[in-house]
């Protein structure tokens, strides 16, 4: 499935492509970002991914959701990726309004 993800992306740098040939996902959501979003969009999704992970004072939940995007899940049904990268933005608000 990598290497069919990876000749895709060489024929289309630009995106545009959600499944593989035969019907199927690639399993690793940083090749399905640059399937279908292209290289500019992929580029894209790792910077906010990276910035959300400086930022984050839960790192080990982010690098666990990314690690089992690496081998399972697709973009749109990877549940615990979305989850703790939303509340990723409003983590210290939830922290401070619970203490107060």
């Amino acid at each position: 499935l990598y290497l069919e993800s990876f000749r895709v992306i060489e024929r289309n740098p630009f995106g545009g492509t959600i499944l593989l040939p035969g019907g199927v996902y690639p399993h690793n959501i940083i090749l399905e970002v640059l399937m279908t979003f292209g290289v500019l969009g992929g580029v894209l999704f790792c910077g906010w991914v990276t910035y959300q992970l400086i930022k984050a004072q839960y790192k080990g939940f982010i690098l666990l959701a990314i690690f089992t995007g690496f081998f399972s899940f697709s973009l749109v049904t990877h549940p615990f990726l979305w989850f703790v990268l939303s509340i990723g933005n409003h983590y210290e608000s939830i922290i401070h309004s619970t203490k107060n």
